[in-house]
């Protein structure tokens, strides 16, 4: 697949750090109380932390979902027409993973100087089990439903940043806009894999495929754990006097699983509404929102 390249190239120089990275309820303490009673300086630099990780997020799912998944399909039979446009939804996806890592690389070389992932640090077992699961997406096609959230979702935080523009960072306004640009496109590509592979499999093995859905958003997409709790260790870092309660910020982030406010910002219908327009017609994906 032969594309514009340049397109996904940032303007050029590093990120500047005097403004906010992305809208501040795009992340995960801006839903806890104490958050409101931190100083402009103190919100930025947690706001900067997130949109690194968010951008982690986006190149850790796209190298899962979008290089092995689709590898793994056009690997396989498949309709020219249909071949055809998944290449090009393949090689799309290799340039947001460069695009993004390049992005953090702008706005943190302290941090990414000796490798991509920060935040994100999946144990070797458990990224072989997910590796070879997304090589079979005919057998697993509860994959389809991974990727279909992560379109919508990114399609949900673009909008964001792109409606908050002129008070961001513009190397950030740049990536989603750029970002945006594609997502719609895929969104429809997903729903088209959705058709051809998730609605002739077996009941039961739709029911199986659900679970395994559920269990993923669960560990990886519920309230914040692992890569979150690093997220808020590096932000206190910086601040002594915040570095001291940080046993309060890591209490306090955990107990956002019981904020209905702070899950729907990870998935509801407002961020995803053609995934739970699909969940809607399944009966094995009743309530999936409610799961995690």
């Amino acid at each position: 697949m032969n594309g514009d390249a340049s397109r996904y190239a940032l303007p050029p120089g590093p990120a500047d750090r005097t403004r906010f990275f992305i809208p501040e309820h795009m992340t995960a303490l801006y839903y806890a109380p104490a958050y409101a009673g931190l100083s402009e300086e103190k919100r930025r630099r947690y706001n900067q932390y997130a949109a690194l990780y968010l951008n982690e997020m986006f190149v850790f799912f796209e190298d899962v979902l979008a290089e092995t998944v689709l590898g793994a399909l056009l690997a396989g039979p498949l309709p020219k027409d249909l071949a055809d446009r998944l290449a090009g939804f393949r090689w799309e996806e290799r340039r947001h993973t460069e695009m993004f890592h390049a992005l953090n690389r702008a706005a943190a070389p302290e941090l990414y100087s000796g490798g991509d992932f920060r935040f994100i640090r999946v144990p070797a077992a458990a990224r072989r089990l997910l590796d070879a699961a997304a090589r079979r997406p005919r057998l697993f096609p509860f994959f389809f439903w991974l990727m279909l959230l992560q379109e919508d979702r990114s399609l949900y935080y673009s909008r964001h940043v792109l409606a908050e523009k002129d008070a961001l960072e513009p190397r950030f306004v740049f990536a989603h806009r750029v970002h945006m640009a594609d997502e719609a496109g895929h969104v429809r590509s997903d729903e088209e894999l959705l058709a051809r592979f998730w609605a002739p499999a077996p009941a039961f093995w739709r029911r199986t495929n659900a679970r395994l859905l559920r269990w993923v958003l669960g560990e990886y997409f519920a309230a914040p754990k692992r890569a979150g709790l690093r997220v808020v260790e590096a932000w206190a870092a910086e601040f002594p006097d915040e570095k001291a309660r940080l046993p309060f910020w890591l209490k306090t982030l955990r107990e956002l699983e019981s904020s209905p406010e702070f899950m729907a910002s990870l998935y509801s219908r407002s961020v995803a509404p053609a995934a739970f327009s699909g969940f809607d017609r399944w009966p094995e994906l009743a309530g999936v929102g409610a799961s995690w």
